[in-house]
């Protein structure tokens, strides 16, 4: 789901990492996190969301599920539990991201030169009070 979207994109920068790598990656980011949930249909996973510490660490829809309402979904459980506040990094480019997170009451709070990420694309911190 997280390659499928990221490809879907197009735009997305080339993978910090092998793609081989990624299972492992959100293996390890789940293990630490405070919540994830998986939407899903039927059994069919549609989308994920992993918390940390009130930050939301990745949130994916399968390409074909989005703005079905998957994404929003996922966000009201991560505000459930995280009622203070919530935030995240979207890169500057993911311009539907952005879009969405700002429908959904989130504002931009920080933008870099994206020098403190690892595909080295510029980002911007997003943040959601109650």
């Amino acid at each position: 789901m997280f390659l499928a979207a990221r490809a879907d994109a197009r735009w997305f920068p080339p993978l910090a990492h092998a793609p081989e790598s990624v299972g492992p990656f959100l293996a390890a980011r789940l293990a630490a996190a405070d919540h994830a949930w998986v939407a899903d249909e039927d059994g069919a996973p549609l989308g994920f969301v992993i918390l940390h510490g009130g930050v939301i660490e990745h949130l994916y829809v399968q390409p074909e599920h989005q703005r079905r309402g998957v994404g929003a979904a996922l966000l009201a459980r991560a505000r459930a539990v995280s009622p203070g506040g919530l935030a995240l990094w979207c890169f500057v480019r993911n311009r539907p991201a952005r879009a969405f997170y700002a429908r959904e009451g989130f504002i931009e709070a920080e933008e870099t030169d994206g020098s403190g990420n690892e595909e080295r694309e510029p980002d911007v911190r997003l943040v959601w009070r109650a």
